[in-house]
């Protein structure tokens, strides 16, 4: 079966945003190699390596005057780690990502050096909102990576931060961690599991609407920073039940995007690719009475021509439709094929 990804644009995963200072504002020496870098990006890319490299190094000379935490230096490592990755160059854009965490946390400034790992004990919360924002950018781009490269523990720590930190806005961590699928590994085993799942998304929409009433700090779109929103939440959960699925991890999948379904809301088209994907992680599970319930329902949505007008997303239904219709026949397959093993 196909599986429909999710793009995360609102939350700088094409990096390209990050790198937003005006180039005249940095010093002459940095300046130099940075339009260099810059201008063979486009033209070639591997020549533009070095100048990235370079531009880097001056950039950490006390004397140019740049602050090691600042958006002008993360926004160098940022663009050279996206054109590693371009190249394919994994493990160097890996490293380049976790040096700009480090300098965006203050860990190279530090008198001693301080360990990764530290990244992940820090309160995201005490930032500004941009700082804030690229190192949620930069952990699920690290979660990709790390996930190309088969690093999975490494992976998963990078979506989990993300994620978790996305989820703490009431300022609860234990809250937070509660949505997240470890405390519910074996949730969804029952061959009821569809009315069930229905049943737990709409109790999370619910949950969701009746907190907002009662403090609107969580999830509420009139309180939220302007780089966050009710579908960047989702689509970071569902993007973390997709490496779950990859990983063969299916309950936490399931979980992950039944919570993006809460999320996001089940009548709009970005429902329907979040339908399909439980459906794929059904099928994985042979439990296909589920998967075809959640195909029918995303495909009677992705026909509905009122759907796309709520969120303005018609073309995520065109795009998904086709992709339910072949899944629905991959499912109807199985099923022949079954039914017709067990006669025999």
């Amino acid at each position: 079966m196909a599986m429909i990804g999710f793009g995360l644009t609102c939350l700088g995963l094409g990096l390209y945003y990050h790198f937003s200072s005006d180039i005249q504002k940095y010093p002459p020496k940095v300046r130099s190699p940075l339009r260099r870098a810059l201008y063979y990006e486009q033209k070639d890319p591997t020549l533009a390596l070095p100048y990235f490299e370079q531009a880097y190094k001056e950039a950490l000379d006390p004397e140019n005057g740049l602050a090691s935490d600042g958006a002008p230096l993360t926004g160098i490592l940022i663009q050279w780690a996206t054109v590693l990755e371009r190249l394919g160059r994994m493990p160097e854009a890996r490293s380049t990502l976790i040096l700009a965490l480090r300098h965006l946390f203050g860990l190279e400034a530090a008198e001693n050096k301080l360990p990764d790992h530290t990244l992940f004990a820090l309160d995201w919360h005490t930032w500004p909102v941009l700082e804030q924002k690229k190192a949620v950018g930069i952990c699920l781009k690290l979660g990709d990576i790390n996930s190309a490269l088969h690093r999975d523990k490494e992976a998963e720590k990078y979506y989990v931060a993300a994620v978790e930190h996305l989820l703490a806005t009431t300022h609860d961590k234990n809250k937070a961690k509660s949505l997240l699928p470890h405390d519910q590994q074996n949730a969804h085993t029952d061959s009821s599991a569809y009315s069930r799942d229905l049943a737990i998304a709409e109790q999370h929409a619910s949950a969701r609407r009746e907190q907002e009433d009662q403090d609107p700090v969580l999830f509420n779109q009139d309180h939220l920073p302007d780089w966050l929103t009710h579908h960047d939440v989702g689509a970071a959960l569902a993007t973390l039940g997709q490496f779950y699925a990859s990983r063969s991890n299916y309950s936490y999948a399931i979980h992950l995007y039944l919570r993006a379904l809460g999320l996001n809301g089940m009548a709009n088209c970005q429902a329907t690719a979040l339908m399909n994907n439980l459906a794929e992680s059904y099928v994985a599970m042979n439990e296909f009475k589920e998967a075809q319930q959640w195909l029918e329902t995303a495909i009677n949505l992705a026909d509905n021509p009122n759907t796309g007008k709520q969120n303005n997303d018609q073309q995520i239904c065109d795009e998904t439709c086709g992709v339910l219709l072949f899944n629905m026949g991959m499912v109807f397959e199985v099923k022949k094929d079954t039914t017709t093993e067990a006669k025999d």
